[in-house]
């Protein structure tokens, strides 16, 4: 998904004099790949459900020659603020790039035709949602994107960190061992024995690659396309829905925290808890082992609301992957912990 952001900030014709508006609650690593392109970023504020404070991110657009929004969670009352916000923006003189991030939402079709009024690119990331180590389809909506992406060619390859397939190779056999895990029952169940651990750990390993912007345009594992072929995406969503709104439904009256975002298709739903740290112990005691995303960077400027979500958020995760009696089974084990 970062390599993917990297290309689109490219097409934009975002360099070194470009500034780029930017949300307050994201990834370090979005941070960092996006500096590594750009002067630097106009960070604008997100209210309580994550929709862009629409002065603040107006008022950042016309500074910046690219705007970057996020999709959280595939929330669908999201998607509809940023469909708004992406008509106004498109009213600015200077007449920013608009960049869509969907890493968080689910893979699902979408039309080029559609997305223009929003966005100029919109990119997802396979691996959030699948147990596979890379692909992230990058989407050209608007006319001078497709305009842009017809004339951009791969760079040709230069020189490579050392050992340039070794953290390759690791992280696809910790996707492997993953994939094991996310198709066995039950779900949850301790990260040193079920490859969530070397998943993580192989993330470290590609650093290296992912400051090299060259790296960028690598191709991916034929093996990751095979395995998104043939899965059937529209079955998926609807299951990753099915699954979401179950969460939503029988925990939002018993779970110790709040559902700011009841409306998701992507890879979790968030719930936010006064008592993160102790709720978490609490899990992991029951073999329960939820993550929390993003750990706050602390040279963003942040408001009252986008500090909660860094320091209450934990995710209930809705991989299509996985076998239904996990939701159940999470239900019935979450209901418990206090």
């Amino acid at each position: 998904g970062r390599s993917a952001l990297g290309i689109a900030l490219d097409l934009a014709g975002v360099g070194a004099e470009t500034r780029v508006a930017m949300p307050s609650y994201q990834c370090k690593v979005v941070f960092d790949k996006t500096l590594s392109r750009c002067a630097s970023l106009l960070f604008y504020q997100l209210r309580a459900d994550l929709a862009p404070d629409e002065e603040g991110i107006v008022d950042a657009a016309r500074g910046a020659g690219a705007v970057v929004t996020c999709a959280y969670f595939g929330s669908a009352a999201l998607d509809d603020h940023l469909a708004a916000l992406g008509r106004r923006l498109r009213s600015l003189a200077n007449d920013p790039w608009i960049i869509e991030d969907r890493a968080m939402a689910f893979p699902a079709p979408v039309s080029a035709a559609d997305a223009a009024a929003r966005c100029d690119f919109l990119m997802y990331s396979l691996r959030k949602s699948y147990p596979v180590p890379d692909g992230a389809p990058l989407v050209a909506c608007s006319e001078r994107a497709r305009e842009a992406l017809s004339t951009w060619r791969a760079p040709a390859p230069g020189p490579a960190p050392d050992e340039p397939e070794g953290p390759l190779r690791v992280k696809v056999l910790a996707k492997v061992k993953r994939h094991a895990w996310v198709t066995s029952h039950p779900l949850v169940d301790d990260p040193g024995l079920n490859g969530l651990r070397e998943s993580v750990a192989s993330e470290s390993l590609i650093s290296a690659m992912d400051a090299d912007n060259r790296a960028d345009a690598r191709p991916g594992s034929q093996a990751s396309a095979a395995y998104i072929l043939a899965r059937d995406l529209a079955q998926d969503g609807r299951t990753v829905r099915d699954r979401s709104r179950a969460f939503v439904e029988a925990l939002h009256h018993t779970l110790s925290g709040t559902f700011p975002l009841q409306d998701c298709t992507g890879i979790a739903v968030p719930v936010l808890l006064d008592g993160r740290r102790d709720f978490l112990a609490n899990g992991r005691a029951q073999g329960i082992f939820l993550p929390a995303h993003w750990p706050r960077d602390e040279t963003v400027p942040l408001g009252a609301d986008v500090r909660r979500w860094y320091e209450a958020e934990i995710g209930l995760p809705t991989l299509p992957a996985s076998p239904p009696e996990d939701v159940d089974y999470l239900i019935r084990r979450l209901a418990t912990i206090q």
